[in-house]
């Protein structure tokens, strides 16, 4: 078995032998490793290294060649590359690769091959070298020639087995290799029209016209419209048979708006030839379409039938009763030996009156995309009516790649989601369970809480809780009026008590003979049939009220039995159910009842007045919030999901408290809910709106196009609309108000609002947004051109993403840059890749930052751009510790353009000394950071002089100068505040801090820590962010002995350098881990950091840091001997490239071990020497360190306590302890 599996089909991806990810950091190592796959056996090594480094002489290229081969073997192993000083190839069997399963595959002629002929070889990969990118080229070319022969091998051999599903497939695919293939758009349409789909037909001819025109500047050959012609004279034979709209229900119901699009279940039926040909057979399909409670559309296409749920009104349910439908025809099917194949989707659905019964939307063509590709008859789901119903169904996807079909029945859910949270509200109905068995008399309880909120778990909570304390339950749930059939709440309650007063249960059918024994045995009492819905043909005489039958039914429930009644959703209720439940309520005021009721906040029933009639009732409301974060983790971790998961963390975040919205979420799939909203929410939603009047209607669905936060004038400017409308949207909790703008109530309200307008709907109201933001707002009026797909969308999106990147928002410059980028000219494309990558630099995705700038390069030939791009890259590889690939970088920018401008040279020299600094350069830092200052004063940006003066500073802080250094920090900061640069003020401010510490003035570095900390709040940068953490580290435990503390900060800075995969800033961290676990005595925790520091070192800057991890790898080691050995060894290796900070404390710590040991001979030498590196610098804390240290081995220690603690340098309290 292979040990690795390579995909380079459709783009480049490496995982192991388990499905784990292995990604390769250098775009040359992935061209190397693709290269050595596509091209088996021996190659030379001269000619692999001019393939991938054309532009360096033969020794860099051949230098550069073995960088990479040592970073393929860190990944693949040792063994998985065969070479000698010549030659090259990879280890037999090493890789299993799509691209050799498809050769493999192409000459079994297995139809399996067919999957793999998804995309282009290495589609978008740009590896920066021409000669690879020819012969990439050649490849590519190669590999789809053979993928056009086997499409159409498996096409043509489809076509002879009639199998036209499969055929529709496999063309379809062709196309996307080859769209200019008449012959092949011609077989297409043919397909269609044998299987009836005449829209698809006439749709694929003019896509085949369209390409012809604008490729080719041709039309489409003779044969080709002559079909066309053919298929339309079939289509006008079968309109010649009427479309009629046949309504399955006759519920009265708002009447449908056609102009307004909804979000609708709906069933689309393909009959078979069987079921088309047998009259008889057609019209009881039609019969059993109209007993399901839709509404049935008769297609203009005569083996198709279309029903419809959620007419007149949208119910949250449609989809289950369309579920149920559809399994009850196919069986239906199956028992008359008829062929059925069924699709069921959700999704906008747009009703037109002209033709009359016609519909179109998103839904519908999904629907006929399921049963127009379905590989057998039988039921097939769209994916969010699959993800719907997965915990209760057996489905198999189609091999197609398209839907779900259905291979099992309907079965209950195995699990449900675990309570969790209500701690408080428990506790309060537990006094009320109490207070009912005391008392003996009635109690109401009132819940309300949006829908999903926990209203019905909540409930059973008590229910358990009243069983365990000896209640009776009775229970009864109010509908909606389209909903009620032949009972009402009160109905079910009365049959309820009748049933555990008779002791059986009672059906409709045996209602009467249940009142007849209850009339023998208690006696008559007249009014109780009436209750019961039971009709008689004359009523009781002497009928009792309401109250007075309920009242004698609760006394027959044994009076020494307290009974809980709940009653649910009686924000449904209408006045006449209202009054019966007050009428419940008072009967049982002489009783050990407990009535519950749960309603949702928008449309309760319950008045002051109806709180007046229950009299002298004890009343609790208990009003449910959102979940906690904590029990919103809880429940994530029940459910079977890491709650630190980067998917859960978002499911959560989007959920904002809501447990039904979390679980749905959670079951969708983080990565498809992202894109679309779980069915169980859309429908919640879609019921809810659709129960509004049409005005209120079409204002939400207008602020939905809006987003989550909008101004209510606009919202009212745009919508035409009158404010009192707006406050009936906020009565009914869809929007409120919050930091004076309005906000949707919860933003999974606007999301599936929008997913519920279909595309002409959304491009009309963005089209009316983008106008009337013009001139108001260039953010707002980009946002909406983009929606709408305007021309000058892209070049709007440019000027917005520009302006958002100035004012320090990287993550909506990522967004408008991905959005224009796939309506914009080749012109603006460099400009958008440009600005994307420097937005995710900013977010800390530097590969990505990468493959942006690469883009940017491939795009435009003008060197003064190219320029840029190169100066990207070098300063995203600078981030991720890559310093020859950097100065490469820089190499190529300065070589482009003898003239460079002073913005470009100020970056590149801006560059060149982070990356000198980095490589312990001292002078050429400084020099380097000078000449910035110098280009940067000329283009007077301050942008870089901020990053020139800090380069200065970083020279001479590598100096150990430490006051010089600090003074250029500060000129850093005071010009970043002026011009709003708030993460470079962050970075100096750290500066500042770690320069004033090293000065002594910890006071000073403990104010300078909390400007940044506050500035860093305002406008939050991964990296700024990961620098400052590491110094609050540091002050935390070197002025305050905190190593909690330090241990948080460490521990935040570490994820944060991971993200940003700075592996210089995870060995430091990992590092100052370690030895805060050795401050807490937590040797497995400093064993586990130790560790991770060494993985991340190796390719790292080992001189950077080096020294000071073996001193603290010294300093855990178990006996004095080894201690010592490890700390001589460590401090070898300090050399002038090292920072004044590892210098300083790997020096600290021998003087700590010299304490600790009482080795005074080692104590001496440590000092010594560092009052020798303190000597030349300007480091008062290194020779206090030295000074304070002797003198406390010399016994004059008696007044360095009280020092330490005023020059707040409290971790060298535990020298005491030695």
């Amino acid at each position: 078995m292979a040990g690795f599996k390579l995909t380079l089909l459709g783009g480049f991806e490496l995982s192991d032998a388990h499905g784990r990810s292995c990604p390769l950091r250098s775009k040359k190592a992935m061209a190397l490793l693709a290269y050595l796959v596509l091209s088996p056996g021996s190659q030379r090594r001269e000619r692999v290294a001019s393939l991938l480094w054309p532009d360096s002489d033969e020794a860099q290229a051949r230098h550069s060649l073995r960088q990479v081969l040592v970073s393929l073997r860190k990944v693949l192993g040792e063994t998985a590359l065969l070479n000698d000083s010549e030659h090259l190839q990879l280890a037999p069997g090493i890789i299993d690769s799509d691209i050799e399963r498809f050769g493999r595959l192409v000459g079994e002629r297995d139809s399996d091959a067919a999957a793999l002929c998804g995309g282009e070889l290495l589609d978008g990969f740009q590896s920066r070298s021409y000669p690879f990118e020819e012969w990439l080229q050649l490849q590519r070319e190669h590999f789809r020639r053979q993928a056009l022969e086997l499409l159409q091998q498996l096409l043509d051999d489809c076509l002879n087995r009639n199998a036209f599903s499969e055929a529709a497939r496999l063309g379809a695919q062709l196309l996307m290799l080859d769209p200019l293939r008449e012959d092949v758009h011609r077989q297409l349409m043919e397909l269609y029209g044998r299987l009836g789909q005449y829209n698809h037909a006439f749709r694929q001819y003019q896509l085949c016209r369209s390409l012809l025109r604008r490729e080719l500047d041709m039309e489409p050959d003779q044969n080709t419209q002559n079909l066309y012609r053919l298929l339309q004279h079939r289509r006008e034979q079968l309109n010649r048979e009427p479309a009629s709209v046949v309504p399955a229900t006759t519920e009265a119901g708002p009447k449908t708006d056609d102009s307004e699009s909804k979000a609708l279940a709906l069933l689309l039926l393909q009959l078979g030839d069987d079921l088309v040909l047998d009259s008889q057979h057609s019209r009881a399909l039609t019969e059993q379409c109209r007993n399901h409670g839709g509404t049935l559309l008769e297609s203009g296409q005569g083996d198709l039938r279309l029903l419809i749920f959620g007419l007149p009104q949208v119910r949250a349910d449609d989809c289950d009763r369309a579920l149920q439908c559809a399994l009850q025809l196919l069986e239906w099917a199956d028992e008359q030996g008829l062929t059925l194949t069924a699709g069921l989707c959700h999704g906008p659905l747009r009703l037109i009156q002209n033709p009359p019964g016609s519909a179109t939307g998103p839904a519908l063509q999904d629907a006929r995309r399921l049963v127009l590709l379905a590989d057998a008859p039988g039921l097939w789901l769209g994916e969010s009516v699959y993800r719907a119903f997965q915990p209760r169904l057996k489905a198999q996807p189609g091999a197609s790649g398209t839907g779900w079909r259905v291979t099992g029945h309907l079965r209950m859910a195995s699990t449900r989601a675990p309570f969790v949270g209500r701690g408080l509200e428990l506790q309060q109905l537990d006094l009320y369970l109490q207070a009912v068995c005391e008392a003996g008399c009635a109690h109401v309880v009132y819940i309300r809480g949006d829908a999903g909120i926990g209203k019905s778990r909540l409930l059973e909570q008590l229910c358990l809780r009243a069983n365990a304390s000896g209640f009776r339950h009775l229970a009864t749930e109010v509908l909606p009026l389209a909903q009620h059939s032949d009972h009402y709440p009160l109905q079910r309650l009365v049959r309820g008590m009748l049933e555990q007063l008779l002791g059986y249960r009672i059906e409709a059918q045996t209602l009467g003979p249940a009142l007849d024994e209850y009339r023998q045995r208690f006696g008559p009492l007249p009014g109780l049939p009436e209750l019961a819905g039971h009709v008689q043909d004359e009523a009781d005489a002497g009928q009792l009220p309401q109250q007075a039958v309920l009242e004698t039914l609760l006394a027959q429930l044994s009076p020494g039995t307290p009974l809980l009644i709940t009653v649910e959703d009686i924000h449904w209720a209408d006045p006449a159910t209202v009054t019966a439940l007050t009428a419940l309520a008072r009967a049982g005021a002489d009783s050990p009842v407990l009535l519950v009721m749960t309603s949702r906040f928008e449309g309760h029933p319950f008045s002051p007045q109806w709180r007046s009639s229950l009299g002298e009732l004890p009343l609790l409301t208990l009003d449910l919030a959102p979940l906690r974060p904590d029990d919103s983790r809880r429940l994530i971790r029940a459910l079977g999901h890491d709650p630190d998961s980067p998917s859960a963390q978002c499911c959560q975040q989007r959920a904002e408290g809501n447990p039904l919205f979390l679980e749905q979420l959670l079951c969708f799939d983080s990565d498809r809910a992202s894109q679309q909203l779980p069915l169980r929410i859309a429908s919640l939603v879609a019921a809810r709106v659709d129960a509004l009047e049409a005005p209120a209607r079409r204002l939400i669905r207008l602020a939905a196009v809006l987003g989550q936060q909008f101004e209510q004038r606009d919202l009212l400017a745009l919508g035409d609309a009158e404010p009192n409308l707006v406050e009936l949207l906020i009565q009914q909790r869809l929007l409120r108000l919050r930091d004076g703008q309005l906000a949707f109530a919860h933003a999974l309200l606007q999301e599936s609002l929008y997913a519920q307008l279909d595309h002409r709907e959304r491009l009309q109201a963005h089209l009316r947004a983008a106008q009337f933001y013009a001139g108001r707002s260039l953010v707002r009026e980009a946002e909406h051109l983009l929606h709408a797909g305007e021309p000058k969308a892209a070049t709007r999106a440019r000027e917005a993403a520009q302006l958002l990147l100035e004012r320090q928002q990287p993550q909506r410059t990522l967004w408008f840059c991905e959005r224009a980028l796939a309506l914009a000219a080749t012109d603006e494309c460099w400009s958008l890749h440009q600005l994307k990558g420097e937005a995710l630099i900013r977010l800390g995705r530097i590969d990505d930052a990468i493959t942006a700038f690469d883009q940017a390069i491939s795009l435009s030939d003008l060197p003064e751009r190219q320029v840029d791009s190169w100066l990207g890259i070098a300063g995203a590889q600078t981030i991720q510790d890559q310093f020859d690939d950097a100065l490469q970088s820089l190499d190529h920018a300065a070589r482009l353009s003898a003239t460079l401008s002073c913005s470009q040279r100020a970056r590149l020299h801006i560059t060149r000394s982070s990356i000198l600094f980095t490589l312990g350069q001292q002078q050429g830092c400084i020099e380097a950071g000078r000449q910035a200052l110098e280009a940067a004063a000329s283009c007077d940006d301050p942008r870089w002089q901020v990053r020139a003066l800090s380069s200065i500073g970083d020279g001479y802080y590598l100096q150990g100068h430490m006051k010089q250094a600090e003074e250029y920090f500060q000129q850093a900061v005071a010009t970043a505040l002026e011009h709003d640069q708030l993460p470079e003020a962050v970075n100096n401010y750290a500066m500042v801090a770690t320069c004033q510490l090293y000065q002594l003035d910890t006071s000073g570095a403990q104010r300078s820590l909390d400007s940044a900390d506050r500035f860093a709040r305002r406008r939050p940068e991964p990296r700024s962010r990961m620098l400052l953490l590491n110094v609050q580290g540091l002050l935390h435990y070197f002025a305050r002995g905190d190593t909690e503390a330090a241990t948080d900060c460490f521990s935040t800075s570490l994820r944060l350098a991971q993200q940003l995969d700075s592996r210089r800033f995870i060995t430091d961290c990992n590092t100052q881990l370690a030895y805060m676990a050795l401050q807490r005595g937590d040797q497995t925790g400093f064993e586990r950091y130790i560790l991770a520091a060494n993985a991340s070192l190796e390719a790292g800057a080992r001189h950077f840091i080096l020294p000071w991890l073996r001193a603290v790898e010294a300093t855990g080691q178990a006996d004095a001997a080894s201690r010592q050995r490890q700390m001589t060894q460590a401090l070898q290796l300090l050399t002038p490239a090292c920072l004044p900070h590892c210098q300083v404390h790997a020096h600290q710590l021998q003087i700590d071990l010299a304490l600790r040991d009482r080795n005074f001979e080692m104590l001496r030498s440590a000092c010594d020497s560092l009052r020798a590196y303190a000597r030349e610098r300007d480091m008062p804390l290194a020779e206090f360190y030295a000074d304070r240290a002797l003198a406390l081995a010399q016994g004059h220690g008696d007044r360095l306590e009280p020092e330490l603690k005023q020059l707040g340098l409290l971790h060298c309290l535990h020298w005491f302890d030695h």
